[in-house]
């Protein structure tokens, strides 16, 4: 690892560093006064349009975003979203190096801004008018990542900011604010943003009361000189409005899970020439990445045989047998969004009878509740969970894993639970987990991206027919909901199982 000089090192003069970016970049690199840590128009032509932040989202679209989260909450309110990154590298890792740190959700989904680092404040004053303020580390002179820093200047020019600080003065400048405020609205998570703002007011916060009332500025204890203030958690206003894709965003989420399906293609060719799990683990990375994929969305699940049966195992550290089944769990992040797709597939090119058995029930149930997946007042995911649970414990019954008088009774007994113990699916978005604070019991609404993942695993135990015993199948799928019918983002990545079988027989051995 190298160890970059400081621009104001007597070594290494700013004149020095100067000319090599001149000669080094040329005319090619004419626009690197444009150059950020994220894509811009004049550095990535190809990939964004001139009036777009990031790609395909436009600065008009983050400040409809910006609008609708404030049109929520009463005048003299502020947002404030602070960093949730450590302040030192030196947190992280004792190398000098700069890591490639994924911003807040929420600061991003705001402003489109992708530096850690960064924060930012919205203020609707006593009148009604929002205030956009955002807080940057500064561009420095020399070779270090820190030359591509926001900046400033950007920050109001590019990002569409109000105000632009230097990150070094959030502290006064919010502490400032809250003294003449009647509501905040911030996430929790943060217990040093916390202990800061603190210093000023004395918080009361009841989670179970998000109501806005009258202010309680006025309300202090005897025994406290500072005045109270109303916490309000954004994540409860903001989930509403991150939970409905626009056709930005969807044109993204149906990006990110083209190319986890040129990964998952790849894979199966490969998969009969793999002798350990991390060689199909690595290979996925690799075709998710030189496709354009920043991130993968998660730690790849790549489990072999009986590691199928362990829900999220990431070790990746086994040799594959022959006869094994594979269930991979992955998905990449493209332009800020996620995919997250599962598949089962048989290393030998062939599945064997107890395996297509299982395989083929887990599917019949998942192909029928994406035809439910529709926008409808009684349909939500929690209602899906029901379902799900309803079909595989039919499809428990009939391949006699469980034994009951009537399928009521089954279900009464919760047998399923042994097997499948997992909900159905979950929000998808910004965040794998879009907005974690969603509530199952939500109705599905237009727009909404979602998974659906049913699956069965199998444990070693005797009361079980042999067969069976050690097969994990999961099968999970990309949706965006629609009135009509759902959307299948994930479509081009086969399931079914001679479709599988004969990409898998075709590829290298």
């Amino acid at each position: 690892m190298l160890s970059l000089l400081r621009p104001n090192s007597r070594s290494f003069p700013n004149m020095v560093s100067s000319n090599l970016l001149k000669s080094c970049f040329g005319k090619k690199r004419s626009n690197l006064k444009y150059r950020l840590r994220q894509y811009h128009p004049k550095t990535h032509p190809s990939l964004m349009k001139k009036n777009e932040i990031t790609p395909q989202i436009s600065k008009n679209e983050y400040q409809t975003r910006r609008e609708q989260l404030m049109s929520k909450f009463p005048n003299n309110s502020l947002v404030v979203i602070p960093t949730d990154v450590p302040e030192k590298d030196a947190e992280i890792s004792s190398l000098p190096t700069s890591w490639n740190l994924r911003p807040n959700p929420n600061l991003f989904y705001l402003t489109g801004l992708q530096e850690p680092y960064s924060m930012m404040t919205l203020y609707k004053n006593k009148k009604g008018q929002v205030v956009f303020s955002l807080f940057v580390k500064q561009r420095q002179n020399g070779l270090g990542i820190e030359q591509f820093n926001c900046g400033t200047t950007r920050a109001k020019t590019y990002f569409g900011s109000n105000n632009s600080y230097s990150v070094s003065k959030f502290e006064d400048i919010v502490l400032d604010q809250l003294s003449g405020i009647d509501y905040l609205f911030c996430d929790i998570n943060n217990s040093k943003f916390l202990d800061l703002i603190q210093k000023k007011v004395s918080i009361i916060f009841d989670p179970t009361s998000q109501q806005f009332g009258e202010s309680s500025k006025s309300r202090s204890s005897n025994n406290n000189t500072k005045p109270n203030l109303n916490l309000y958690l954004l994540s409860d206003n903001i989930e509403e409005i991150r939970a409905i894709k626009s056709k930005s965003e969807i044109k993204l989420l149906q990006r990110s899970a083209d190319i986890t399906a040129e990964a998952f293609l790849s894979v199966f060719r490969n998969a009969k020439s793999a002798k350990w799990e991390f060689e199909l683990s690595s290979l996925f990375e690799y075709e998710c990445k030189k496709r354009g994929a920043q991130h993968l969305a998660f730690p790849t699940c790549l489990q072999s045989g009986y590691n199928s049966i362990v829900i999220h195992y990431t070790q990746n550290d086994e040799m594959i047998n022959k006869n094994d089944l594979i269930l991979m769990d992955a998905g990449c992040q493209v332009d800020g969004y996620c995919s997250d797709v599962t598949r089962c597939y048989p290393v030998s090119g062939k599945f064997t009878l107890p395996q297509r058995k299982l395989y083929e029930a887990v599917l019949r149930a998942q192909k029928q509740l994406i035809k439910e997946c529709i926008a409808d007042d009684n349909t939500s995911i929690a209602t899906l969970q029901m379902t799900s649970e309803i079909l595989l414990t039919e499809e428990l019954l009939k391949l006699g894993i469980i034994k009951a008088k009537s399928l009521k009774q089954a279900l009464t007994r919760k047998l399923f639970r042994r097997f499948y113990y997992h909900n159905i699916g979950h929000h998808l978005g910004i965040e794998v987990h879009d907005v974690p604070t969603i509530q199952d019991t939500i109705p599905l609404q237009n727009g909404m991206a979602i998974t659906i993942e049913p699956g069965l695993y199998i444990p070693y135990d005797y009361d079980i027919p042999a067969e069976y015993r050690g097969i994990g199948i999961r099968i999970e799928d990309d949706i965006v909901i629609n009135h009509r019918k759902p959307i299948i983002l994930t479509k081009n990545i086969p399931k079914d199982p001679l479709e599988i079988e004969d990409l898998i027989l075709s590829g290298k051995k």
